[in-house]
């Protein structure tokens, strides 16, 4: 009897650990949805904010480069822009395996 329930233990440790949500704090904010992204330099109706970092891990790259959309466009609403022009990314494995996405851009406020 305790084997079978250290195994139900066991194998429920292992599955609910692969099926946690985003983390908070890598979840795209109501504001931060308000934010657009792009490649191209925004118009001279834009005025640039602030440079701006965005961070995302997981254990692979488009995971991780979703969850560092996010947090660069969170980041840019609260600085109070509305467009994040993405720059550049770099991706790297920490000590455990698990990836790190890092997309660096400039935020701007643009009428619309």
């Amino acid at each position: 009897m305790q084997r079978i329930l250290v195994s139900c233990l066991l194998w429920l440790s292992a599955t609910s650990s692969a099926c946690q949500t985003t983390p908070k704090s890598m979840r795209l904010t109501p504001e931060g949805s308000l934010v657009e992204t792009t490649t191209v330099a925004p118009s001279d109706t834009c005025s640039m904010v602030h440079d701006a970092t965005g961070r995302g891990t997981a254990g692979d790259t488009t995971a991780a480069t979703l969850r560092a959309r996010a947090d660069i466009r969170n980041r840019a609403a609260r600085m109070g822009g509305n467009v994040v022009l993405l720059e550049t990314q770099t991706t790297r494995v920490l000590p455990s395996g698990t990836l790190e996405v890092v997309i660096f851009g400039k935020v701007y406020k643009c009428r619309k």
